[in-house]
């Protein structure tokens, strides 16, 4: 949980508030800014604990939280850690965590403050509580404003204005097709009746979407017949929605882009994305696609990265539709799932350049020493596999430390690498991946 302390609080109110965090068997982190200081209580749940802090004299209010909160260092200290805020990493989950090992000397000042800026709010941002001196984020679903009263007092890369144009799919395709840049056809639906004139212009199939939120197949629904219209506007909140054209797609492919405050750009191959009930599955480096769609692809990314003015990482998502073309589906300003292979393919990895290009150093270029499988390691069946995965030569682990493996979570992933220019069919990845395989066979 968190507690977040009354401006102005003395130090007795604060220590009284750690004393009684130790009294209840859990460690505590103390986060001081210049107006404002918020103590994180770490450790499993203690029923009564955030009743009775928040009758302490200096406490603002206390904020339960379900992730861990995990600092950028995890070595238990039997004092409290004092902590003045330097740089800050917006967004947790397995994006952050992964982002901790990048072999840049950075890396140790950034903070791992995901939910306290999350759920302390405007408060813990106000009048410049903390002053750190880049911040970066790694999870889309955050508030715009957050960000920007952030911003009032140190860089926020990428910029809060990227955030905006990502996080909703309106404003997003509009910015997009406003470059010059093909998307599938859409249409914003508010109501029913402009749900019917978007299928009556676009056509069936298609797809209706939420226009913030989603992701993993999550907040969509794929409309067939007109009669599918009613419940799928029903169901699917927020609103307003987006209905998109259905694209016929040869295969899906994602480039990432790493951009310096300078400009410069560093571009990692286009990799071809599966998945399996609209979880990413497996990514393959490079996509096997003909070399002038790559490179088509790669300018594709590089006027997104340029047009955001980015200052860190973009993945962004295309189809390759059945005639060669490519439309961009959308765009995620951070480390992203589909190039988790950039780990152990490339001397640099996409959370190396991300942390590169936010704290102002060297972008280095965005090339691999091999070619690539990724599996992804979804919910408790795959988890499962993990001692044969151990077991078998060749296949490289990951996981993300979640306590809980639930279907369709993601858990941790693996990586096999083949010689560059290697990299086999179906039947040579489904062997290389041994244990793993009979997954491939199921989707």
């Amino acid at each position: 949980m968190i507690v977040v302390m009354k401006e102005g609080a003395e130090k007795w109110q604060i220590d009284r508030v750690i004393e009684h965090i130790e009294q209840w068997g859990l460690r505590s982190h103390v986060v001081e800014g210049t107006e404002l200081t918020i103590v994180a209580a770490i450790g499993e749940k203690r029923d009564g604990a955030k009743e009775a802090l928040e009758i302490l004299e200096g406490v603002e209010k206390v904020v339960p939280i379900l992730a861990p909160y995990k600092m950028a260092s995890t070595e238990v200290k039997k004092e409290p850690t004092i902590v003045k805020a330097r740089d800050l990493r917006v967004g947790g989950g397995h994006l952050g965590i992964i982002a901790g090992p990048c072999s840049v000397e950075s890396r140790e000042q950034i903070l791992e403050v995901a939910h306290i800026v999350k759920e302390a709010g405007a408060a813990g941002l106000r009048g410049g509580a903390f002053k750190p001196r880049t911040s970066p984020y790694s999870f889309q679903g955050l508030k715009e404003k957050g960000l920007e009263l952030l911003a009032a007092g140190s860089p926020v890369r990428p910029s809060p204005a990227v955030l905006r144009i990502s996080q909703d799919r309106v404003t997003e395709k509009s910015f997009l097709n406003n470059k010059g840049i093909a998307t599938a056809p859409w249409r914003a639906v508010g109501n029913p009746f402009e749900l019917a004139d978007a299928m009556q212009l676009i056509g069936l199939p298609g797809v209706l979407k939420t226009t913030r939120l989603g992701y993993d197949g999550k907040g969509q629904a794929l409309l067939r017949r007109p009669e599918d219209a009613a419940d799928a506007f029903a169901r699917l909140e927020p609103k307003p929605l987006i209905y998109e054209g259905f694209i016929d797609f040869a295969c899906e492919i994602s480039v990432i882009v790493a951009r310096s405050a300078t400009g410069s750009l560093s571009v990692f191959d286009p990799v071809e994305n599966r998945h399996r009930e609209h979880i990413l599955d497996l990514t393959l480096a490079p996509a096997p696609i003909a070399p002038e769609i790559a490179a088509e692809a790669k300018k594709i990314a590089s006027k997104v990265a340029e047009a955001l003015d980015l200052v860190g990482l973009v993945a962004v998502e295309m189809f390759l539709d059945q005639n060669g073309g490519l439309r961009v589906n959308e765009i995620a300003p951070r480390p992203h799932n589909s190039g988790h292979w950039t780990i152990d393919a490339c001397p640099a990895s996409q959370f190396e350049l991300h942390i590169r290009a936010i704290a102002g150093l060297p972008v280095l270029p965005a090339v691999r020493h091999s070619d690539a499988v990724m599996k992804n390691l979804v919910g408790p069946e795959e988890v499962a596999l993990w001692p044969e995965i151990l077991a078998t030569p060749g296949l490289i682990p990951h996981l993300y430390g979640k306590a809980e493996a639930r279907p369709g979570r993601k858990m941790g992933h693996v990586t096999r690498l083949f010689p560059k220019g290697g990299l086999p069919g179906p039947f040579g990845i489904a062997a290389a991946l041994g244990p793993l395989a009979r997954r491939l066979e199921e989707s």
